[in-house]
């Protein structure tokens, strides 16, 4: 059962982080071998294809990620680097539970970013639906969105269809209403 539950929790941590941080775009001109290095990529893509160009930044933010090597978004500049550091730092805000770790961040907005997304993940490790609202400094469609997560995994562990009832979005809720009743 904790299997399970560790099982459960990590794709939740990193669906929160896929949700907050970048939606991923693949290359639409052509599909790029996954260990294809990054100035590779780059020169495969033409100077005007933002979208190919994106998805070689969003490759080097993944591997950042999956190694958990911050040096492959050393490769990257500008905003792109900004993002892939930010969103390398907030990961191991989350995995290690330090919130310290997001007063690293120099961007503000990203900062802010890190600290809700490990309030949200305090709160679906904890199962504690009234965390979520610990989250006065963002909107209330981001608290309900944590309350819905928090209900989710509640009922998927328990297998608690009730649960389920007590999510507002009904895309979640359906989700949920499948899991939680998968055997």
């Amino acid at each position: 059962m904790k299997t399970l539950t560790k099982i459960i929790i990590t794709i939740l941590i990193l669906l929160i982080l896929l949700v907050f941080f970048f939606s991923i775009k693949p290359p639409t001109s052509h599909q790029l071998p996954e260990k294809q290095d990054y100035e590779a990529c780059i020169k495969e893509c033409s100077q005007s294809d933002q979208l190919c160009i994106g998805g070689c930044d969003d490759s080097q933010i993944k591997k950042s990620l999956n190694t958990d090597d911050q040096s492959y978004c050393e490769s990257l500049t500008g905003e792109s680097r900004e993002k892939c550091m930010s969103t390398y730092t907030t990961n191991k805000a989350v995995i290690t539970r330090d919130l310290s770790q997001c007063s690293t961040i120099t961007n503000q907005a990203q900062r802010k970013e890190c600290k809700i997304t490990f309030m949200l993940n305090q709160a679906i490790v904890a199962q504690d639906p009234e965390k979520c609202n610990e989250l006065s400094e963002i909107d209330q469609t981001r608290i309900q969105g944590c309350k819905d997560n928090v209900y989710m995994t509640k009922a998927i562990i328990s297998r608690d269809l009730s649960l389920c009832n007590k999510i507002i979005s009904e895309a979640i809720k359906l989700t949920c209403k499948k899991q939680a009743g998968a055997k």
